[in-house]
């Protein structure tokens, strides 16, 4: 049986990876993605587990090399989208990422933020960043990417405009508070363990 869901996350990796694998353990396997659809297929109750990573600071060779890397040890892969744009001309600018992974052009990188990972359950969490200062760096670049909007949105609220308008900036702010706070207590947490083994 086959199934379509709509599904729009703020938190577009942990909060995503977690309702992927809440679906998984249900007896679903996703087998395509798109803007904010996500089509499974019947299996049994936790046969898969996912994991969704962040791509965006890559260049696009990176990115393409990543994914083939990432596949070669069998997990199946899947890009998705990390916002909505529905346009033509498609151009994004991304200051959060390193080198020529701060421009995404259509073709290329865009909507192509995320990649989502699908492995058999075989009962061994996904490990795929080496040490746990590459896992300080991976989640400080996702934390990061929250912080430019919240940037943005405050100095909004600076010239003169009416208050509706700050008043929106101000929901936006907080909608991306959220996350921002999430992953600088994952950050906290691994450079606290890494002090810990030094």
């Amino acid at each position: 049986m086959r199934v379509k869901k709509f599904r729009y996350f703020i938190d577009a990796v942990i909060g995503q990876e977690k309702w992927l694998n809440k679906i998984a353990s249900k007896g679903y396997r996703l087998i395509g993605v798109s803007n904010l659809t996500y089509c499974f297929e019947s299996c049994n109750p936790n046969e898969f587990k996912y994991h969704v990573e962040l791509i965006s600071d890559k260049s696009y060779k990176e990115s393409k090399d990543y994914k083939l890397f990432i596949e070669e040890f069998g997990y199946k892969t899947f890009y998705k989208n990390l916002n909505l744009n529905y346009s033509l001309l498609k151009f994004r600018f991304r200051p959060w990422a390193k080198g020529a992974g701060k421009f995404a052009t259509n073709p290329g990188l865009y909507n192509k933020e995320l990649l989502i990972l699908e492995k058999k359950n075989d009962g061994k969490p996904f490990n795929l960043h080496t040490d746990t200062q590459d896992t300080i760096n991976y989640y400080t670049r996702i934390r990061n990417m929250y912080l430019c909007p919240i940037i943005l949105f405050a100095i909004s609220l600076f010239p003169k405009s009416n208050s509706n308008s700050k008043y929106f900036a101000l929901i936006l702010i907080f909608i991306f508070l959220v996350p921002f706070i999430e992953y600088s207590k994952i950050v906290y947490k691994y450079k606290k363990s890494k002090k810990l083994y030094e």
